[in-house]
């Protein structure tokens, strides 16, 4: 037999062989990059979906400050809804926020708690709210109005007790609201 015929076939069979070989390591490191890329799209959204309610919570308590705190929505969100939002959201923005994130968090959470809430207060305008309503519904006019004149002096002198620093909560809440925001674009990169 030719050796050089022999050569000729050996060699084309090596060069198919190597083809098939590359094309198949082609093929690997494709799924792979497929794969991290689809795996970092479920983490970016996983990262996100905190950040932007916080972002929310954040939006919501700088209206309320910027409100006279004369409404039982307003009291209600700041006294009892606020804290618990911030709270179900804290474990994944400890696990997936920057570091100033979280520590704004933790800055904004105990400010909240500092509040000097008069529950008694507290209960005496909701109960006034409640019988607001009730009034309003009966369409007993008068009797909503008395009720929503005791509702403001039970919500201004238990705004007047709780210790609200407004401008000191406000940038609190301005700091976590732009390192939240500051996690997202980074997260997104």
């Amino acid at each position: 037999m030719d050796v050089v015929a022999l050569a000729a076939v050996v060699s084309s069979g090596l060069t198919s062989l190597a083809a098939i070989g590359y094309q198949a390591y082609g093929d690997h490191r494709r799924r792979t990059h497929d794969a991290r890329q689809a795996f970092e799209e479920r983490a970016w959204e996983k990262k996100s979906e905190p950040h932007y309610e916080l972002i929310g919570v954040c939006r919501r308590l700088t209206a309320v400050l910027r409100t006279d705190l004369r409404s039982m929505s307003t009291v209600r969100y700041l006294t009892r809804e606020a804290a618990p939002a911030l709270s179900k959201l804290a474990p994944e923005i400890m696990a997936y926020g920057s570091q100033r994130c979280r520590r704004d968090l933790e800055t904004v959470e105990q400010k909240l708690a500092e509040l000097d809430v008069d529950s008694g207060l507290l209960f005496e305008a909701e109960d006034a709210f409640r019988q607001k309503e009730r009034a309003i519904d009966a369409r007993r006019f008068e009797e909503a109005a008395t009720q929503r004149d005791r509702e403001c002096q039970a919500l201004e002198r238990l705004t007047a007790t709780m210790g609200l620093d407004r401008d000191g909560m406000q940038a609190a809440i301005d700091a976590l609201l732009e390192s939240a925001r500051e996690s997202v674009r980074s997260s997104a990169l």
